[in-house]
């Protein structure tokens, strides 16, 4: 672990770390609070001087610092859902790295957080990423992550100054453009954000995060959104939420036909590949609104009532069911 007045959070992160290796290092990073004491109270080694500016490189000192055969990287805000199950997997697989499903909110993502120690070596001040080579493993052992409220407002400015760094220093390298995009999004500022992403999608137009990219646009330039939007479901056609987004665009345009069938399409998807944002709930919900709109009350009713079964106790969706009952109810007594 990396830290920086984490001693609110980074008593459960070790609890489950613990669970998983008995050596948990942890690099900190110049705290003032008392992030140091605690970690060494549970156990941990505490390796002083790690810097704040440079997240790939504080990274790379805790992994210089641990002694077991694999490395796993956990933040202080995280917990690993199931330690012993994972430690389990880690001591039989044949891979040399292992990707875990990062669950925040209603946001998922695969990202690589264990592999054996010497194969891969983080890169980058910021939104830093793993480089090596070795066989990789895909797993769905779940890692939880619980921002603590209130860091955001001292989170964004700083987060923007490495990325600035990273950028200058890593001229030719797609990702930091990326993020830099993404950074000067949130903060309102779209133009700068828009140059940003769209370099990001000359240097990898094909890249991990040039669904995101897309997406990202389509927000800076509304009045490009639908290309953009359509830009971003061919990148990566097995992920739902660019669909989901289409069809919201369309539906809102009154063109419900077209809305139909990228819905239908997003639920056949099965595996889907790319961030998951999007839950059927939502896809069945508007698919039954189109429907309304089309008059095809009996359809409609179907995917309302299993909007409601995906999400139950729900109260738009309760009463949006209630409308497609009492329509077809009036139908039949008028025919």
């Amino acid at each position: 672990m990396i830290a920086w007045n984490e001693a609110g959070v980074i008593e459960n992160a070790i609890a489950s770390a613990k669970k998983l290796s008995y050596d948990v290092v942890v690099v900190d990073t110049g705290s003032t609070d008392s992030t140091p004491e605690i970690a060494r109270e549970l156990g941990c080694t505490v390796v002083e001087g790690g810097d704040r500016m440079h997240k790939g490189n504080s990274r790379n000192m805790a992994i210089d610092g641990c002694s077991g055969e694999w490395v796993f990287i956990l933040d202080c805000d995280e917990i690993i859902e199931d330690p012993v199950g994972l430690r389990s997997h880690i001591l039989r697989t044949d891979a040399d790295a292992i990707y875990v499903r990062i669950q925040a909110g209603n946001q998922s993502w695969l990202q690589m957080r264990a592999w054996r120690k010497g194969t891969y070596k983080y890169i980058y001040r910021a939104h830093e990423v793993p480089v090596g080579k070795g066989k990789e493993e895909y797993t769905e052992f779940i890692i939880e992550h619980n921002q603590p409220p209130g860091r955001w407002t001292w989170k964004i400015p700083y987060t923007l100054d490495r990325l600035l760094l990273d950028a200058k220093e890593n001229p030719d390298a797609a990702r930091p453009q990326y993020y830099l995009g993404r950074q000067y999004l949130y903060m309102g500022y779209t133009d700068k954000a828009a140059i940003h992403l769209k370099k990001y999608l000359t240097l990898a137009p094909g890249g991990w995060d040039a669904q995101n990219a897309c997406i990202d646009l389509a927000t800076c330039e509304p009045g490009n959104r639908l290309e953009w939007l359509w830009r971003a479901a061919q990148t990566q056609p097995q992920n739902k939420h660019p669909w989901h987004l289409l069809a919201q665009e369309y539906h809102n345009n009154g063109r419900h036909e077209v809305t139909e069938a990228c819905l239908r399409f997003a639920l056949s998807i099965q595996h889907e590949y790319g961030y998951s944002k999007t839950s059927p709930a939502d896809l069945h919900d508007l698919l039954a609104r189109s429907l309304w709109k089309q008059a095809r009350y009996e359809e409609g009713l179907t995917h309302a009532t299993t909007a409601l079964k995906l999400r139950p106790g729900d109260e738009r969706l309760t009463k949006n069911r209630q409308f497609f009952v009492d329509k077809l109810f009036i139908h039949s007594e008028q025919t």
